[in-house]
């Protein structure tokens, strides 16, 4: 049996075709439901147009996951490799590969994890401003990158593992966002903030004691950078930020 690719969108427009007929027409229940769709849609255009950074880093990485999905075998592990911040790259051209490393992911699951962390953290750019989440992902992802290279520079001096590891692909958007929701923490009460870190903390750690790998240990030092970005979220307009809903979409 073959299948039609086109057939499911064919029927979409025919469905988003009559619905708009019979709105038109004024038939109750598709009135009701264009009503409602233009509202989801309205509620959606407020919550991306209030964080352009998040939302515009996301769609690069959408972008960058979608030419290695369509990419021949092996040319997706040359561009993994040609863009990520291993210590390899760090070596020879450590800016680029700080850069380039945070609009790549490796594999499905990751390109999938990246967006649920994006929308969940798209709050946070709303209230801190896109100036100061840049700030904050920046140092989180470079920090980070770095410190976690160091560690493993001195583990392969030491002895401790193989020289090898410094060509491991070391991309993705975790330590950015790590930091992101580092400081988050301060957005809440005194209490709740404490929890709350002490939650992700813990989390964090036990994934730690399962994996035993730099990138776990990278995860809770870009959790740790967003703890010292508490300088940025001390001034007025961020307190009264703070009072509304977490995920209000509606300033």
């Amino acid at each position: 049996m073959r299948h039609h690719r086109g057939m499911p969108l064919l029927i979409a427009l025919v469905v988003m075709a009559g619905v708009g007929w019979a709105a038109h027409a004024r038939f109750a229940p598709a009135v009701v439901l264009r009503e409602r769709a233009l509202a989801v849609v309205g509620s959606v255009r407020r919550y991306v147009v209030h964080a352009p950074a998040t939302m515009t880093y996301l769609f690069v990485v959408s972008v960058t996951a979608w030419v290695l999905a369509t990419s021949e075998p092996g040319i997706d592990d040359a561009l993994l490799q040609s863009h990520s911040s291993n210590l390899a790259a760090l070596t020879q051209s450590p800016v680029r590969g700080l850069i380039q490393s945070a609009f790549w992911v490796d594999g499905t699951a990751m390109f999938v994890i990246a967006w649920v962390l994006g929308l969940a953290l798209v709050p946070v750019e709303r209230w801190l401003g896109t100036r100061r989440w840049l700030v904050v992902f920046a140092l989180g992802h470079v920090v980070t990158t770095l410190v976690v290279a160091a560690i493993m520079w001195g583990a392969i001096r030491v002895g401790w593992i193989h020289g090898g590891v410094r060509h491991v692909v070391d991309v993705g958007v975790s330590y950015g966002f790590g930091a992101v929701a580092g400081v988050l923490t301060f957005r809440f009460s005194l209490r709740g903030g404490r929890a709350y870190a002490l939650i992700i903390l813990l989390g964090l750690c036990v994934v730690l004691a399962v994996d035993r790998d730099f990138t776990s240990v990278g995860h809770i030092i870009a959790f740790a950078v967003g703890l010292g970005c508490v300088a940025l979220t001390r001034n007025d307009e961020m307190r009264v930020r703070a009072q509304t809903p977490y995920f209000a979409v509606d300033r």
